[in-house]
């Protein structure tokens, strides 16, 4: 200390005696707010301590301090700002000892016996008086509080980087200028600025958008202004489209209440406002829907029951449900709802409030399946409900109700029942069609009128109740003929008058008798009801002109429906059936005269065929020799006997014609004799011969191709002989017949004929060429003849090997093709 300063020291000093220094310097050291240590050169041993030193290292007195200093190593641990250990030879009062002037040591003290500790800020310098004597002084400002005061700040700010950095929600802390302080990893991320850049920089110089960096910096500058926190929702623009966000920014002041920063914390709301707005669309959608599905349940022409607790307390109905029960709208609840006077049955029994279906199914968590309820009103109306009712479970899998429907099958139940009713006829028809197929199969075989009736007999007890007697009876030209009776099975003749004695009459008016009393019988039938003692009722049907059946019953009764149905339509059959045994008696009559028509027929032929060959060959031979003296006849006895010759060459063709026909009846195949010819040249003379016999029609020749091949020459020149025949009878006189021999064809050559004319009916082509069947009837421009030409000319062409074929139109006129193999 210089003499400037010591002086000051001297002055306050002289006024004391040597003995009173210690006492003031004891009192001033005391007087100081810190820990104060002295210690004494050259040793460095503690030789003053005030009382705040034995304060902070917690000793009563200057000794026990003394002597813990002494053994430091032992019950002292010092360590430095860094945490490191401090030697003894190192703690700043002794380095002061050997001189140093430490101006400012941290330090942190723990008694180990005690484990009582303390940090504290150390300042020791060397002090050096006359004689050489130097002493050490040394303060310890305690700074424990201070120290746990910033370690607490420090683990608070990190505490609050460790929430914001990982928070998800934008934190931001800004200066008074406006200027990011801090940013979390989630700040600024929507407008893709990156937290660094934006440090230390506003948020125009951070790149933030003008209008965006407008809006915030408005915000916290008013915050900075008012020193108060604002809350604000927004909407901004970003780079990923329009967000909605939530801000809170607080303010953040010193000691002195200045706001020295602000704290910004954003939340982005958009997927939370998107979830709301979709939930309001949602709850939206649900009412809709709640009330399509009322509408819907309304519109349902069932009635539908709901209920929302498993104690089925209320069961709500739609409209179907107050239409069929007849009850208000409203809640529908237990029987007492139901109008009074009504009955609810199930299989006939009354049904228990608590076994309706709704209610067993929300008490029993269990479905119920095609309940058929029946509502029975007080005026007496039904009505047939069927329904399932199924219990209803909520997310947990809890029981809270149930829901039923039911149908109105009042309806549905009349149809089944007349269903049924018609299909119980309808088993009785078919049974009944069952008996008149087995009748018909029956009279199918039935050839004679007594035969139809036995089978109308053994069939008919089985349309009623058995009879005890019955009859049938036909009616012919010689009367009524009792066909057979039965009585049980057995044959019964009743008397032969008794037909004319009562039946006649019914059959006259063309009507059945049901008689279903005694005294009914004897009155239309009293012959047969004195036969028959037994006989009660009786049943007489006509059988249109044919005859009648009647039987008859043990006991009165009633003929309903269905049994004279049955039976009127059994006697049919049996009218039917007579009908047809005398038509078959009729067709076998006609039959066995058409054979033996048939049989004389070809006999004659035969017979003429030989017996005319003789005479015929008399008068050939006899114009042969008159042609051969010709020059001695006039022309007259010329021309006779050229018409002698024409008409014995006519007669040698009918002969030959009847000749063969009688060969095929006998089952004969016409001979033929195959010789190679050409056939072109043969038909060509043919039709020469055949224009030279028929001077007033015009025949057209015509050939195509080789005509060569082996056939009779002399069957072909038949079959085109017979042909062009058919064409000047039958055809138009003043259109040409056409004759076409075509041999283009490898395998067969074709002879074909054609003339205009009337068509040949449909129905008679295919009858043509059988024995006696003409195309034209006499008359229409026929000249008569057999009906045998087509026929010979197929059994020719069969000889052959060959075939026939007619076509023959208004339009077209008629053709007649021949086809013969080479």
């Amino acid at each position: 200390m210089d003499d400037q300063h010591r002086r000051p020291l001297l002055e306050l000093a002289a006024p004391f005696c040597p003995e009173e220094i210690p006492s003031l310097l004891e009192a001033i050291f005391g007087a100081i707010g810190q820990a104060l240590l002295v210690a004494a050169n050259p040793t460095g041993h503690l030789i003053f301590a005030n009382e705040a030193a034995l304060a902070l290292f917690g000793y009563e007195d200057f000794e026990a301090l003394r002597v813990a200093f002494e053994r430091a190593s032992d019950v002292l641990e010092m360590r430095d700002a860094a945490g490191m250990p401090v030697p003894i030879s190192d703690w700043p009062l002794v380095r002061a000892v050997r001189g140093e002037e430490i101006g400012s040591f941290q330090m942190s003290v723990r008694r180990t016996e005690t484990g009582k500790s303390f940090v504290g800020l150390c300042s020791a310098r060397p002090v050096r008086i006359a004689g050489g004597r130097g002493y050490a002084i040394a303060t310890v400002q305690d700074v424990t509080a201070l120290k746990r005061t910033e370690e607490a700040l420090r683990e608070s700010e990190e505490r609050f980087r460790t929430l914001a950095d990982n928070s998800p929600d934008a934190i931001s802390r800004f200066d008074p200028e406006l200027r990011h302080l801090y940013e979390n990893p989630t700040s600024l991320r929507w407008v893709g600025i990156p937290a660094s850049k934006a440090i230390g920089r506003t948020n125009l110089e951070a790149g933030v958008a003008p209008e965006n960096a407008g809006f915030w910096d408005s915000h916290l500058r008013r915050v900075f202004e008012t020193g108060q926190p604002e809350s604000m929702e927004y909407e901004l623009e970003v780079p990923g489209g329009r967000r909605f966000f939530e801000t809170r920014i607080v303010p953040e002041k010193d000691p002195d209440g200045e706001v020295r920063s602000v704290l910004a914390v954003s939340r982005d709301l958009t997927e939370r406002r998107n979830t709301l707005e979709a939930l309001k669309a949602s709850e939206e959608r649900e009412r809709t829907q709640a009330a399509e599905l009322q509408a819907v349940l309304d519109a349902v022409p069932a009635a539908v029951l709901i209920t929302r607790d498993r104690d089925a307390s209320s069961v709500e109905g739609n409209r179907s449900c107050h239409e069929l029960l007849r009850i208000p709208p409203g809640t529908v609840g237990t029987r007492s709802h139901v109008p009074p006077g009504a009955r609810l049955l199930h299989e006939g029994c009354e049904v228990p409030d608590g076994e309706l279906p709704v209610r067993l199914a929300a008490r029993r968590g269990v479905p119920v399946r095609d309940y058929q309820l029946e509502v029975i009103f007080g005026e007496g109306t039904r009505r047939t409900l069927l329904g399932n009712a199924t219990p209803l479970f909520d997310s947990q899998g809890e029981l809270r109700g149930a829901v039923g429907a039911f149908l109105d099958i009042t309806e549905r139940r009349r149809a089944e029942e007349e269903r049924e009713r018609l299909l119980a006829e309808v088993e009785r028809g078919a049974e009944r069609v069952s008996r008149l197929l087995a009748v018909t199969e029956a009279l199918s075989r039935a050839v004679t009128s007594e035969q139809a009736a036995r089978v109308v007999l053994e069939e008919g007890p089985r349309a009623a109740p058995t009879p005890v007697a019955g009859f049938a009876a036909l009616r012919g030209a010689d009367g009524w003929q009792i066909v057979e009776a039965i009585e049980g099975g057995e044959p019964l003749r009743p008397p032969q008058d008794i037909v004319p004695h009562g039946a006649e009459a019914l059959f006259g008016l063309g009507q059945a008798a049901w008689l279903e009393t005694r005294a009914q019988v004897e009155a239309r039938l009293p012959r047969w009801a004195r036969a028959c003692p037994e006989l009660r009722a009786a049943a007489v049907v006509p059988a249109k002109e044919q005859g009648l059946l009647a039987f008859g019953y043990s006991h009165e009764r009633r003929f309903d429906e269905g049994e004279r149905e049955l039976l009127g339509a059994m006697v049919g059959l049996f009218a039917q059936a007579v009908e047809r045994t005398l038509l078959y008696e009729s067709e076998a009559r006609l039959r066995a005269e058409a054979e033996r028509e048939a049989k004389l027929r070809e006999r004659l032929m035969a017979v003429l065929g030989h017996d005319l060959r003789q005479p015929m060959s008399l008068v050939e031979l006899g114009a042969k020799v008159l042609a051969r003296k010709s020059d001695c006849l006039d022309e007259q006895a010329q021309a006779v006997v050229q018409r002698v010759t024409r008409a014995v060459a006519a007669m040698g063709t009918l002969v030959n014609t009847l000749l063969d026909y009688s060969r095929t009846r006998s089952g004969q195949a016409i001979p033929v004799k195959r010789k190679h010819g050409d056939l072109e040249l043969w038909s060509r003379r043919l039709v020469e011969d055949l224009q030279a016999a028929n001077p007033n029609r015009v025949l057209v020749f015509e050939s195509l191709g080789d005509l060569g091949g082996e056939w009779d020459l002399d069957r072909v020149s038949q079959v085109l002989s017979n042909l062009v025949s058919n064409a000047v009878k039958f055809g138009d006189p003043a259109e040409p017949i056409r004759i076409l021999a075509d041999g283009s064809a490898p395998g067969e050559i074709a002879l074909e004929v054609h003339n205009r004319g009337a068509p040949i009916a449909p129905e008679k082509v295919a009858q043509l060429f059988e024995p006696f069947v003409k195309a034209h009837e006499e008359g229409a421009g026929a000249t008569g003849g057999l009906g045998l030409g087509l026929f010979i000319v197929r059994e020719i062409a069969r000889a052959h090997g060959g075939t026939v074929e007619v076509r023959s139109s208004a339009e077209e006129g008629t053709s007649v093709s021949v086809r013969l193999p080479r």
